[in-house]
Parts: C-alpha cells; structure tokens; sequence
C-alpha cells in the first residue's frame, strides 16, 4: 500500500478530525507524511500496528523539530511493515511551551531510548514512558540544547563549555596568500610603431667556441742510437793485382851533333 492508501485507511477509521493534512511531495528523499491529532495518538499507532492491512510492526525512528514561528514542537514517527514493505510517516503538533503525548512504548518498544532523547534534546515531555531522563546530557542540565532559540551557558560546574580546537593550536599558522592587487600586475608594454608590425627575431647568441686545450709535451720518441760498441763490419779489401812490367818510357836522346 502506498503512502496515502495508508493515510485513507486511518482517516476512514478515525475520521477526518484525528487524521488530516496529508502531504506528499516530490523531492528526493522526503517522505509524504499526515498529521494525526495527539490526544489520538496512542489508538492510531496501536491501529496501524495491529490492522492485517497495515501492519507496521516496526518504529524506525522517533524524532522531534521545533518551529518557533508556528509555536510548536512537531513529534515525527516513521512506522515500517517487514510483511506489506510500506512505511507510514505521521506528524504530532505539540505546543511549544508545554510539549506533552502519551508514550509509544507500550505500541513499539524502540520508542525508549529515542523519546528520551526527544525529551533530552528538545523538552517534549512522553506520558507513561517507563523511565524518562535525560539520555546524553547531564541530569542537571539547563536547557534543551535542539530548540532553536537555546542559549549555551558558558561553564558547567566550572568546566568551559566550549573548546578550541586542538588542531589549531598544534598546527603552524600558515598566512593565506594575498589576492593580487592592480598596483601588482605588470603593466602592459607599449606598442612601438604599426599594429601590424611583427616583431622581429632576436638573433641567435653565438655558440661560445670550444677553447684550445694547452696540449701537454708529449715525450718524444726516443731515435735508436748507433751501438758504438758493435764493431763494424769490415768491407772486404781489394786484392792488388800484379802489375806487369811496364816498358819504361825512354827519354829522347839529344842530337848532340846539332
């Protein structure tokens, strides 16, 4: 059964008087809901509950907002069925000043622990609940810290209320940078000459020239000198040869009788 089967099926028990105000809406992940008047509260739920067609046998969450502007406090219920797979959402406007309805303890048995929350955080106050106090704040607490116009006081008992961070005062104050400021922009270079005018190459730097390296004195190869030791090799000599007995030449007489 969707939502407003739901919410038809109970108005037609109750009347139009105990169930009203049937809202649906589009929005992801909001629940259509109704309200139900609060002196009725405890037979609707115990209807819902035990109903075949119904049968919402499990309270998945109990909770309350405060409206200053309206003046009221709203008890919201979401009522779940394991067999049928549909859940029923109902609203309880409670005054303000004096937020008071019958528990849902004895219809659902979660009810506890969250209408004690509801009581600590907000101040609603559940009639016959079994053992109503404060669930996560001190028993001598002042205040309802979820209404919207509490007031934290600034100690309990002497011990301060609030807290700085600890990772603020552990960590290094890191300055944030400055946003940049017209006086820090560059200011745009002039225009030489015609719009047009391309701007010309820059030349290109010379590549500096690989300086000689002073080479260091190489040894010189040594010339392989002559062994003086060694004797030399005697040529072979000659063999003179006999010369034979020349006719000596003989000198011209004088003609003395000349």
């Amino acid at each position: 059964m969707d939502p407003k089967g739901i919410y038809e099926a109970l108005q037609a028990k109750f009347g139009e008087d105990t169930v009203f105000g049937f809202q649906s809406t589009e929005q992801k992940g909001h629940d259509p809901f109704f309200f139900v008047k609060p002196d009725k509260a405890e037979q609707v739920a115990l209807h819902l509950r035990d109903d075949p067609a119904l049968a919402c046998n499990y309270m998945e969450c109990l909770s309350g907002v405060d409206y200053p502007d309206k003046n009221e406090i709203h008890v919201v219920i979401h009522a779940f069925s394991y067999k049928l797979k549909h859940r029923a959402v109902m609203k309880f406007a409670l005054p303000r000043d004096n937020p008071r309805i019958k528990t849902f303890c004895k219809v659902w048995s979660a009810a506890n622990w969250q209408e004690r929350e509801c009581w600590d955080l907000l101040g609603v106050h559940f009639e016959g609940h079994p053992d109503l106090r404060r669930i996560m704040l001190p028993d001598d607490w002042v205040g309802h810290p979820l209404r919207k116009d509490y007031k934290e006081a600034a100690q309990y008992h002497g011990i301060p209320t609030t807290r700085p961070n600890p990772l603020d005062l552990i960590a290094p104050k890191v300055e944030k940078p400055k946003a940049a400021t017209a006086a820090d922009k560059p200011a745009p270079a002039k225009k030489d000459g015609a719009a047009d005018a391309k701007p010309k190459p820059a030349p290109k730097a010379e590549e500096p020239k690989a300086e000689a390296k002073p080479q260091a004195d190489k040894p010189k190869a040594e010339e392989p000198k002559a062994e003086a030791d060694k004797p030399k090799a005697e040529e072979p000599k000659a063999e003179a040869k006999p010369q034979a007995d020349k006719p000596k030449a003989e000198a011209p007489k004088s003609d003395k009788s000349e």
